[in-house]
Order: structure tokens, then C-alpha cells, then sequence
């Protein structure tokens, strides 16, 4: 009998990369801002002396990035009419019948008025007890040893550690999505690339509690489609493992601030969509 020889399988050849850091000068620029999320704390930041409300409107906004972007501008910026120009303030003196009675008619897609009068009256009552959400999350994550620990701290802290009951709700769990699940946890990766970096559209209002080299991917479909397209990973779920690939290969080419790749995996994403 003939031994069987197994052939060891030829490793893929990662496709020819794009000169990423062009692409990072080419779209990350102000022109982003006016029709992106991040417009809110950019207009908090230009027009507050409270640097609170900008780290409020970043997490808002970040956490209701979700859907059509003209939809998500309509959302949030009903949201922040509401609550004025010193939302921090306001909410910090707000109690739950006040926020019940403003905004009992919420709805937007996965989420009730229920998910985001807690999460407001939760945000007050952080800003009562810790004076802002930056010194709530070193109290409670700086001293993990993982983003992806971290976020999950945050996140249990946020919902279970407070006076108020949060709702068990779908909505809930898709606006805090945890990690330590799996979860790419997207739009709080990309809360903390906003609050964290410093350039030309991210507000490094964090800047001092967090080091930019541990951020992990906001991973988004023009992401990981573009991550794809260029071998970058070849998992075909958007998960957490997914994040961990995407953000170890840029840390090659930048240790010390690898998502601010985020802008170039988006931005050919979009020219592909558009093409």
C-alpha cells in the first residue's frame, strides 16, 4: 500500500496593499464632519465651555449610529433640541419623570423611548455621583487589561451599578453590545476613536486617560468589506475575533495609533459601493 502524501495547502497571497497612509490624508478630513455623526460634539466643542457635553453628544451619537445617516442625524439631533445647549447640565438636574414626559414619544428602530430615558437618566446620575463619563470609565475600565474587557466593564457598570432600572430589552442590548460576547461592539469602538484620537476630525477630548495604541477597529460593513477585499482578514463574520485581525495588522504600520486606519477602510468602501 502506497503512503498517502498530504500536500501542505499553499497560504493565500495577500492581495497588493494600497499606500494606506494617503488614503488615511485623503479622507480624513474637516469635509467629513458636516454630514457624520460626529457633527454633535464637534458643535458642543465649538459653541460649550463644558467639555462634558461633548463626550455626552459623542456617546449619543456614537451609540445611535445605526441605519440610514440622514436618520440617524434626524434622531440625534431631535434628541440634543430637547436637551439644549448645556445637555450636561441639564441632565445632571433632570430626574426620570422630567425625561419621561420629554421624551415619551421616542422611537427609532430597535430602540423605545424606555432605552433612552434610562440611558439619560443612567448618564445623569454618572454625572451626579463621578462629575463626567471620562472619570466613570477610569473609575471602572482604565485598569483592564483588554479594550475588549474594558468595554465590557463599561458596559455592565452602565446598566447593573445604577439606581435606575435598565429595560430588558432587545434595544438595550443592542445599543451596549458586549464583547466579551463576541460582539464587534462598532459603535462604541468608534465613540472611543472620536473621544481618543486627535486630528482634523476626532476630538482627543480623552486624550489624557486613554493611549490611542489601544483602541480597537470600529468594524462597519465598508470596513470590513474593504479588510476583505485586500486580505486583510478572512473571517467571514463581523465579530470581535474580526476586530482583533483587522486592528493587529495595522498595528504594524502604526503601533502607537492604528485606527486612525478606520478613515482609509472606510473611505475605499464607499468608493466601492459608488463605483
Amino acid at each position: 500500500m502506497k503512503a498517502t502524501i498530504i500536500k501542505p495547502k499553499t497560504p493565500k497571497r495577500r492581495k497588493a496593499q494600497p499606500d494606506w497612509d494617503q488614503l488615511v490624508r485623503q479622507f480624513c478630513c474637516p469635509d467629513f464632519i458636516p454630514d457624520d455623526p460626529i457633527s454633535f460634539p464637534h458643535y458642543y466643542r465649538q459653541h460649550s465651555d463644558d467639555w462634558r457635553n461633548v463626550e455626552l453628544a459623542a456617546l449619543i451619537a456614537a451609540l445611535f449610529s445605526y441605519g440610514r445617516r440622514d436618520k440617524i442625524l434626524e434622531t440625534v439631533g431631535g434628541i440634543f433640541d430637547k436637551l439644549g445647549p448645556e445637555p450636561a447640565e441639564v441632565l445632571q438636574d433632570l430626574k426620570e419623570p422630567d425625561l419621561q414626559k420629554a421624551f415619551d414619544a421616542f422611537y427609532y428602530r430597535f430602540n423605545t423611548a424606555a432605552d433612552l430615558i434610562f440611558m439619560l437618566g443612567r448618564i445623569g446620575e454618572i454625572y451626579r455621583q463621578e462629575g463626567s463619563l471620562k472619570a466613570f470609565w477610569d473609575k471602572n475600565c482604565n485598569s483592564c487589561d483588554s479594550m475588549q474587557l474594558a468595554i465590557s466593564a463599561f458596559r455592565k457598570a452602565f446598566i447593573a451599578e445604577g439606581a435606575l432600572q435598565a429595560p430588558d430589552s432587545y434595544g438595550m442590548r443592542f445599543l451596549f453590545a458586549d464583547p466579551m460576547q463576541g460582539s464587534a461592539a462598532k459603535r462604541f469602538n468608534m465613540f472611543l476613536r472620536w473621544m481618543v484620537r486627535t486630528d482634523d476630525v476626532d476630538l482627543g477630548t480623552w486624550s489624557d486617560t486613554i493611549s490611542p495604541s489601544r483602541l480597537m477597529m470600529p468594524l462597519d460593513t465598508h470596513v470590513a468589506y474593504s479588510a476583505r477585499k485586500y486580505g486583510i482578514t478572512q473571517r467571514a463574520g463581523n465579530d470581535w475575533k474580526t476586530v482583533e485581525e483587522i486592528t493587529a495588522f495595522f498595528r504594524q504600520h502604526c503601533p502607537q495609533d492604528p485606527v486612525k486606519y478606520d478613515f482609509a477602510l472606510f473611505g475605499l468602501g464607499i468608493l466601492e459601493k459608488n463605483a
